[in-house]
């Protein structure tokens, strides 16, 4: 069976400015926006302008350094995950939270107010935003190895160089840290989703975990069966929802269902 594979070098990113002006973000994919139509009365009045198209998704990649606080997005549903850097500290209708490369947060309101700061230096966070009203989505760390993944589109964001990405053994790409891989996958039932790191950076990874200092207590997330390691989406949480993969995470896996 033939599958829809689209490769996403972070190069070809196009960069776009927030909604409140503070930054500047690399749109990863977006839904289609649908065509903006005239607002006329049966009398052909002109009426109030109707609200702008908005997508019912989108992923993005930010660069965070000084704190700086997020756009509002009413409305809307917000994941967010760590691609490079140190990590951010990440606060939320007042609650801090620190997160690092291979961890979640999520899901939240996207009209909480919210901010964040790179612990050191500068960091690249990923963020996923979806309409609930129109579209589901999920994301979550996973390590290197194979699962299965159900006819959705489905996103794999590398955090390492060289991860070798395959649907039922069959190599689709391969992507250099932050490059995105697209499968969309709705014609097919299931496939099995293989994920392998090169023996280079895989011992550079191991490396780079043995030197970083220790973090917050994360949820365990085991590698997803039919969906990303994620929290529910709308599911209500009681305290920070940082979650992290259960083995090295090798990349970020996001699902989309309209």
């Amino acid at each position: 069976m033939d599958y829809g594979v689209r490769v996403l070098r972070f190069a070809d990113y196009p960069v776009v400015p927030w909604r409140n002006g503070r930054g500047m973000t690399r749109e990863v994919a977006a839904s289609a926006v649908p065509m903006a139509s005239t607002n006329r009365d049966p009398g052909g009045d002109d009426l109030p302008p109707m609200p702008a198209p908005t997508p019912a998704w989108r992923i993005s990649m930010a660069s965070v350094d000084s704190e700086v606080p997020f756009s509002d997005f009413a409305g809307r549903t917000r994941m967010l995950g760590v691609v490079d850097g140190a990590g951010i500290e990440l606060t939320v209708d007042g609650r801090m939270s620190s997160l690092r490369p291979g961890e979640t947060y999520g899901p939240f309101s996207g009209g909480a107010p919210a901010s964040a700061r790179a612990l050191d230096g500068e960091a690249l966070d990923l963020g996923l935003l979806f309409d609930p009203a129109r579209t589901r989505g999920e994301l979550g760390a996973v390590g290197a190895g194979e699962r299965d993944i159900v006819g959705l589109i489905w996103f794999v964001v590398a955090l390492v160089d060289g991860l070798e990405v395959s649907l039922n053994g069959t190599p689709a790409a391969t992507l250099e840290r932050r490059d995105t891989a697209a499968l969309d996958l709705r014609t097919a039932p299931i496939a099995r989703l293989s994920l392998v790191v090169p023996a280079t950076a895989a011992s550079a990874q191991v490396d780079a975990s043995d030197a970083s200092a220790p973090g917050p207590a994360a949820t365990p997330i085991d590698a997803p069966v039919s969906g990303p390691a994620a929290t529910p989406v709308g599911a209500s949480v009681s305290g920070p929802p940082v979650g992290a993969a259960a083995s090295a995470p090798v990349a970020y896996l996001i699902s989309i269902a309209s």
